[in-house]
């Protein structure tokens, strides 16, 4: 049996959330409220029942006139009555000598009445009753007085908070929920519109781009973004789409000429000389496929190379000088300086963390090209230790390439003016280029005044 897992709405969560924390909210406060509401009536009803007591007790003890008949009907007319009111008062030997009405029972002791003498002062319900015990000590008199009373308006208004609190707290949850799902409707709006046009661009219209409109600068800065990683998508595909059309130029020649060459084998009778002529020929293309098809597969490798764990302390004048040497048996008739811009003390300044061979090869692709394309089959290279990376650079008397040359020199495929008549593919320095940024480098074509070729490499110490 399958189960459909029911997809909530985010923006409908979110708004379930909010309301969620404002009735946390609510109802924390209006607990707080009737909590302390609570506490002062029932402090403030204490305070009237003292007052009460001590009332009583003076006009019993110190007006020596009134009798206790009297002061019972004082106390049942008295303006400020309370609800069930009783007053006791008892002599030093715990006897009572006086009580207000005889409707209402309040429990008493001769312990409770020793605690009071000891404490002076107890508050205590009984039931639903508040009951106040003072020991009254004026004159000489060793009294003690109780009062209790049933707050009958104090609670009634404490129910009538408890209910207009409920009412207060369902409507301000009723309000905030609807309030809150229609806010976030209103925010959820602009991102549901870039949603839209989101999704009507594929990769036949990359071109198109988000329009910001909003005020919003959150949504304006997403659009923003998703605008440049249009532009770099787009100039992936674009990357992408020349590579291959260079790459198809580039095998669809050697294999025309193969093709070619045995067709016309097949419909002539050829010598043995021709053959092997022949053969030689196809020999030469068949290289060459291979030799692009090796370059295209290290070019794809070092688009996914991956360092960290391979990656190691390495001397960068010992690479040049072993790149140096293998350069030589390629072209015998290279002349290739290294120096120093200044020899650092320290020796770790000449170091990197990274690949020895595949920094190597990228010395090597550099050195010949500086060889293969100056006037005079001559490079320099120059290492300039620094604190925190290392700069080398290779210097060669060819010519100089134009503006437009040099925006495409790392590009696949690309060869300049000067590349006439010599062998290559154009592949060098798109791989010269990866190697290096793979290692959190960078490298850079410029022309010095004098007309001198410059390839600058920086390499920090540690990527």
């Amino acid at each position: 049996m399958f189960q459909h897992k029911i997809i909530v709405p985010h923006k409908v969560r979110l708004a379930v959330l909010f309301s969620g924390l404002v009735a946390i909210i609510l109802l924390i406060t209006s607990l707080i409220t009737y909590l302390f509401y609570s506490s002062f009536r029932k402090e403030e009803f204490y305070d009237r029942l003292e007052e009460k007591a001590l009332n009583t007790a003076r006009l019993l003890i110190d007006v020596r006139e009134i009798d206790n008949d009297i002061l019972k009907i004082i106390d049942q007319n008295t303006i400020n009555k309370l609800y069930e009111e009783k007053v006791l008062v008892f002599d030093p030997q715990n006897r009572l000598i006086y009580s207000s009405i005889d409707d209402h029972k309040v429990n008493y002791s001769p312990t409770l009445l020793q605690h009071i003498r000891e404490q002076h002062k107890i508050e205590y319900t009984d039931k639903e009753s508040e009951i106040i015990g003072l020991f009254y000590n004026e004159k000489g008199q060793n009294n003690v007085v109780i009062a209790s009373a049933y707050d009958k308006y104090g609670r009634r208004k404490l129910n009538n908070l408890i209910y207009t609190l409920a009412i207060a707290g369902s409507l301000g949850m009723l309000l905030t929920g609807v309030a809150g799902y229609y806010y976030v409707q209103q925010t959820f709006k602009p991102v549901e519109l870039l949603n839209e046009k989101i999704a009507r661009i594929n990769a036949t219209n990359l071109q198109e781009k988000l329009t910001i409109e909003n005020r919003d600068e959150e949504i304006n800065r997403l659009a923003q973004n998703f605008n440049y990683m249009l532009d770099r998508l787009s100039l992936a595909f674009e990357t992408q789409k020349n590579f291959v059309q260079h790459a198809s130029h580039e095998l669809r020649t050697p294999l025309a000429t193969l093709v070619a060459q045995l067709e016309a084998a097949r419909k002539k009778s050829r010598s043995i000389e021709e053959y092997q002529a022949l053969l030689a020929s196809l020999q030469e293309d068949l290289d060459k496929l291979t030799n692009i098809t090796n370059s295209l597969l290290l070019l794809a490798r070092y688009d996914k190379i991956r360092l960290e764990a391979d990656a190691q302390r390495v001397r960068i004048d010992e690479l040049l000088f072993e790149a140096v040497e293998d350069v030589k048996m390629h072209l015998p008739q290279a002349i290739v300086s290294v120096g120093f811009q200044e020899i650092p003390d320290d020796d770790t300044l000449l170091t990197v963390q990274g690949q020895g061979l595949m920094l190597k090869n990228s010395f090597v692709n550099l050195i010949e090209n500086a060889c293969k394309y100056s006037d005079n089959q001559s490079a320099q290279v120059l290492i300039h230790a620094q604190k925190d990376r290392i700069l080398i650079q290779f210097f060669n008397e060819g010519s100089p390439l134009s503006d437009t040359e040099t925006s495409r020199i790392f590009q696949p495929f690309f060869r300049g003016q000067n590349a006439s008549g010599k062998r290559g593919f154009g592949l060098g320095l798109s791989m010269v280029r990866r190697i290096i940024e793979a290692h959190g480098g960078t490298i850079s074509y410029q022309v010095s005044d004098n007309q001198i070729n410059i390839f600058s490499l920086v390499l920090p110490h540690q990527f």
